[in-house]
């Protein structure tokens, strides 16, 4: 192989191999897996043109008569507890408590100064139980100081 490498004027690599002079004579092998033919889109079938159905807004569906979810809100008081309440009005929900310095309005569920159309779920005082002992300050209770207890645990039988 040396002796060849070394011969003038013959490179191996010079050429490239001769193409065929016919490369398209034989058709293209079949592929190992059938392609499957499809039907042809919708878009490009022929059938009488239908006018297409107006499609209606999911937002403005009415609700069911007889379903348990958005009742209609009537104004004043839904549910009452005592002296604690939950009130409809122009401006919103609001809850009621005795003695709170102001009516509370808007959670994450409502909108401020906007009358809902309906309520999903019980209205209910999501604020402290009616039995509270103590007045309402809008604080949460200060922490009762615990006194450290002294356990005798090395106690000489004899001190007395």
């Amino acid at each position: 192989m040396a002796i060849v490498a070394t011969l003038p004027g013959l490179n191996l690599f010079s050429s490239l191999p001769p193409n065929d002079p016919n490369p398209s004579s034989n058709p293209p092998p079949q592929p190992p897996i059938p392609i499957p033919k499809y039907p042809p889109p919708l878009k490009c079938r022929k059938h009488s043109p239908q006018p297409p159905k107006p499609q209606a807004n999911p937002a403005l569906k009415t609700f069911h008569n007889r379903s348990k979810y958005y009742w209609r809100v009537k104004d004043g008081v839904i549910t009452s507890d005592g002296d604690r309440s939950v009130v409809v009005g122009e401006s919103g929900v609001s809850y009621l408590l005795p003695g709170a310095p102001f009516e509370f309005q808007f959670s994450y569920s409502e909108t401020p100064k906007a009358k809902p159309l309906a309520i999903r779920e019980p209205a209910f005082l999501p604020f402290a139980p009616p039995t509270m002992p103590r007045p309402w300050t809008g604080k949460a209770p200060l922490k009762t100081s615990k006194k450290k207890k002294n356990i005798p645990l090395f106690e000489s039988p004899l001190r007395a």
